[in-house]
């Protein structure tokens, strides 16, 4: 593992989810300059943390060592159904989502779909592209 690699991954995440170093080092029970060192390539995680950090995220392990590009691997049930575990956003969203009638789940698909349309609301890998790190 490239600690480049690690290190831009893991501050695009946190940064997502404006998290300070110091916010991000109370969850993960390390201290402020661990994730400092994370961040600047200068530590690695250990493999305990690594599991840590993607359940945190919400992301495959894969994604953390850059091996993939894809955030979430899909699971499969017993019957051959692609599962997918929701991000805690995502739970948020489908709960309002779930609250509306008919009109107003009609008026949030609509504008989803706008959303989509415009580049600067388009998620990196979602387009094929490497995610980037925000400045």
């Amino acid at each position: 593992m490239n600690t480049k690699e690690f290190k831009n991954i893991f501050k695009m995440l946190r940064e997502e989810l404006d998290y300070t170093q110091k916010d991000i080092a109370g969850k993960l029970g390390v201290s402020i300059s661990t994730v400092g060192m994370w961040e600047t390539g200068r530590r690695l995680p250990s493999p305990e943390l690594y599991e840590q950090i993607a359940d945190f995220f919400n992301v495959d392990i894969d994604y953390l060592y850059a091996r993939t590009n894809v955030r979430q691997k899909i699971h499969f049930d017993p019957d051959g159904n692609a599962q997918r575990t929701l991000s805690s956003d995502q739970e948020e969203l489908l709960a309002f989502y779930d609250k509306l009638n008919a009109s107003g789940k009609q008026k949030v698909r609509e504008y989803a779909s706008d959303l989509t349309e415009q580049k600067k609301y388009i998620e990196a890998e979602s387009s094929g592209k490497q995610p980037t790190q925000s400045a």
